[in-house]
């Protein structure tokens, strides 16, 4: 994926579901804005549209626009904290409060809420990831308290989903109804929960043999009144902490409110299989410190100023969402929803721009390891399994040069080798340069042999690109692998030179050269200014001429193209590419 698309993406991400324009958004009162580097909402009524990421893992905290926060890793909800403010007897959770606005900044998440029941009083809550471990910290400021005031707060709802990823499950992306999930009272449902002090334990429990699935560790820093209440009282003020029936148990406490006094709570979750450990959460304000140290870092690894108040805060959001799907020793395709391993497609990139070289050198090291070095896989072969759409198992396909490691049937290692020349070019680094030049020189073997067979410089795409599952070519020479070829023999060249091997350097610069001659005569329309679709491999060897977006931004990003036909390709996607 080209990094200017890897942007956009990010950007998509972020700002969903958010109208860009200025107009309201058809469901509530106001859109989103950008603040310093902050998506701002004011009243939106979204929940867990604001995902934070946990230490390069699984793990995450669901936040959203309203003032709820769930920690979950694989298949466990661990359980949903959540907070309200009580004056003369009345009660209301901040999620239900006239006056919420959220601010999400790069891994973290605050919210400041007010009500017309409650005069003068304004409650700031903030949210971060812990920094090392799967867990949550959490810091509750007032302001223009009056006697009597108190903070009410809730933790529970464990909840085991089986079998399901909770990354997709939870990704509003795919489950946009998950945009008015709030708290559920019936989630509580085989939680068992326990207090000692200022120390909690909430535990999901197997009631067929009485053993618990995981167990969160809590603490707060200031003195709390805490609960064992029953969720199905949920709404009705004082009746959750007094409540009898423990059907629906739930951690519940109640704290004086003291103008400015901040209050810390800490949650960390544990499997089944550990032993709980008080250790890392009894200072709550320092395990909120560390987690909030993290999260400045991602604004502090990127700085930008542009008279575009969404890019630049999209751009510094982008850094946390990078980080989110490094999941040593490779960047996964997604953070939430698709957050598996594979060789190429999005996100190397971002590992690149964003200073993360080592990272994306584990990554380079990672996938050129499980490359094939010797094979007796010479000839191309159509697998009748799948109608003849597929190389067969016995195909060169799978020969000398293919990455074997998360990929299967396509070839995502194209787009992973162009990724792997970014860095290249970035750094130049020569630990990188000791073991990806030769994996480089395999692979472009393996391109030549698999999608130029006839030797006219133009290559095949075969399932290369990001969005391009169903797409491929029956043979056609096309602008995409053309282009991930050049790119991919110009660094070899630049290696070659660099290293005093003359025999290559010859041999590069005369595929280079067969390759921009093949895309200029078979693909370029010099009329029009762009590159065509493919061009067909039999028959009438027809040029399909109408290309799509990776067609048009490749061929640019490769250097096939001089600075004119740059901008004569890109203005095609201004009068003729579908928007």
């Amino acid at each position: 994926m080209n990094k200017f698309l890897f942007v956009y993406f990010i950007f998509s991400i972020f700002f969903y579901p958010v109208s860009l324009s200025g107009q309201q958004d058809s469901n509530h009162e106001t859109i989103y804005s950008a603040v310093n580097g902050t998506i701002v909402g004011h009243n939106t009524g979204h929940y867990n549209n604001r995902p934070l990421y946990i230490n390069n893992t699984n793990s995450f905290v669901l936040t959203g626009d309203q003032p709820i926060a769930r920690l979950a890793k694989d298949q466990f909800l661990h359980g949903t904290f959540t907070a309200g403010v009580q004056r003369n007897g009345k009660t209301k959770w901040l999620q239900n409060c006239i006056q919420i606005h959220s601010f999400y900044s790069p891994g973290n998440m605050k919210w400041e809420v007010s009500d017309n029941d409650f005069p003068g009083l304004k409650i700031s809550l903030e949210i971060v990831p812990m920094a090392s471990t799967t867990g949550l910290a959490v810091c509750a400021v007032a302001e223009g308290v009056v006697k009597g005031d108190s903070l009410i707060w809730a933790f529970g709802g464990a909840k085991w989903f089986k079998n399901q990823n909770l990354s997709w499950k939870m990704d509003v992306m795919g489950q946009p109804e998950l945009l008015t999930w709030g708290f559920v009272p019936v989630d509580c449902k085989d939680n068992l929960v326990k207090i000692e002090g200022q120390r909690y334990l909430v535990s999901l429990m197997d009631s067929t043999i009485q053993k618990s699935y995981f167990t969160v560790a809590g603490s707060c820093n200031v003195n709390s009144k805490t609960y064992v209440g029953d969720a199905s009282e949920w709404n009705s003020g004082n009746k959750l902490n007094q409540s009898k029936v423990k059907d629906l148990p739930i951690l519940n406490g109640k704290i004086s409110l003291e103008t400015g006094n901040p209050v810390y709570w800490a949650f960390e979750a544990f499997n089944a299989n550990e032993t709980v450990d008080f250790a890392g959460i009894e200072n709550p304000e320092n395990v909120f410190a560390e987690g909030k140290k993290r999260t400045d870092s991602f604004k502090n690894r990127m700085k930008i100023n542009t008279p575009d108040p969404y890019l630049n805060a999209i751009a510094q959001a982008s850094v946390a969402a990078v980080d989110g799907t490094w999941y040593p020793p490779v960047f996964v395709h997604g953070a939430m929803q698709w957050n598996n391993r594979f060789p190429g497609w999005r996100t190397i990139f971002g590992g690149t721009m964003y200073g993360w070289h080592d990272r994306v050198k584990a990554q380079a090291k990672f996938y050129t390891g499980s490359q094939v070095k010797t094979s007796d896989k010479t000839e191309a072969k159509a697998d009748p399994v799948s109608l003849l759409t597929e190389q067969h198992p016995e195909s060169r396909f799978y020969g000398v040069g293919r990455i074997q490691h998360d990929q299967k049937f396509y070839n995502m290692q194209s787009q992973f080798f162009d990724q792997i020349v970014e860095e290249y070019r970035w750094t130049n680094d020569p630990e990188l340069i000791s073991f990806f030049r030769e994996a480089l020189e395999l692979h472009l073997i393996w391109v030549r042999d698999c999608f130029d067979p006839d030797g006219d410089g133009v290559y095949e795409s075969y399932i290369n690109t990001w969005p391009s599952d169903s797409q491929w070519y029956n043979g056609g020479g096309s602008a995409e692998e053309t282009s991930y070829a050049f790119r991919g023999h110009l660094a070899a060249r630049d290696m070659a030179r660099n290293a005093g091997d003359d025999e290559a350097e010859k041999y590069h610069n005369m595929m280079l050269e067969k390759i921009k001659k093949g895309f200029f005569e078979k693909l370029w329309i010099q009329e029009k200014g762009h590159s065509g679709s493919y061009r067909e491999q039999g028959g009438h060897e027809r040029l399909h001429t109408d290309p799509w977006l990776y067609s048009i931004f490749l061929p640019i990003n490769a250097g096939l193209t001089s600075p004119l036909q740059a901008i004569e390709s890109v203005y095609y996607s201004e009068w003729a590419l579908q928007n």
